[in-house]
């Protein structure tokens, strides 16, 4: 009997589907191919970033996210020890792009610049955020410590009714400070809201500013454009 016991155990694990995850840790992966590696707790995400490229990856989710395009992994990444756990072809891929990433920043009001990242960050962002005038754009100015990369990531509010929406994410170099403008959707009704969010290295506290889109030239009243015709009747 604890023979026959024995055997239909057995067969349940033989049959059962291993969970173990045998990729690699991400850290390590963005430390060789020369990301920056950021922890966004609030969002729950892992944000990595070069110049002109930031990818966004989530534990227990096959999708990330590189710049503006959708990736797919072969297997949900696993939350293991810390870090995330990627499997082989998202490896791949992270080397791939880091060595077709250019080492110039082309973002308007970001500094160029390459960063000395210390092995311990500590300190806080600043960050302030208001609509560019005559351009449907947000101006961000901010602090932040010294040599640090800082990703700014917008995300706007339309509607109680429609979910909230990825505008824009990206990384600018801080020297102390941080500038930059960034275009949001044109088609963004007035009256939406706008957080912008700042996140840098583990250790630092991050930022984040709320502003509600109005028009982009309010002391302008053209009467041409801004006041319809009366309808008239004959």
């Amino acid at each position: 009997m604890r023979r026959l016991a024995a055997a239909v155990v057995a067969t349940t694990l033989l049959a059962t589907p291993a969970t173990a995850h045998t990729g690699t840790p991400l850290m390590r992966v963005a430390e060789s191919a020369g990301y920056v590696y950021a922890w966004s707790a609030s969002a729950s995400e892992v944000i990595l970033s070069r110049p002109g490229l930031t990818i966004v990856l989530r534990p227990g989710n096959r999708r990330y996210e590189i710049n503006d395009r959708v990736a797919y992994a072969s297997e949900a990444l696993v939350y293991e020890n810390g870090d995330l756990v990627v499997p082989s072809d998202v490896v791949s891929q992270l080397r791939a792009l880091a060595g077709r990433t250019p080492a110039a920043r082309a973002m308007e009001g970001a500094r160029t610049g390459s960063a000395t990242v210390p092995a311990t960050a500590s300190g806080s962002l600043t960050l302030r955020a208001q609509a560019a005038a005559g351009r449907e754009a947000i101006v961000v100015d901010g602090t932040a410590p010294a040599s640090m990369p800082v990703t700014l990531t917008l995300v706007g509010s339309i509607s109680r009714d429609l979910p909230d929406v990825l505008l824009r994410r990206i990384t600018v170099q801080s020297d102390g400070t941080f500038h930059a403008t960034l275009p949001v959707a044109a088609a963004m009704p007035r009256g939406s809201s706008v957080t912008v969010t700042a996140t840098s290295l583990p250790g630092v506290s991050p930022a984040s500013v709320r502003i509600v889109l109005g028009a982009p030239n309010p002391a302008i009243d053209s009467s041409i454009f801004d006041h319809l015709p009366k309808d008239s009747t004959r």
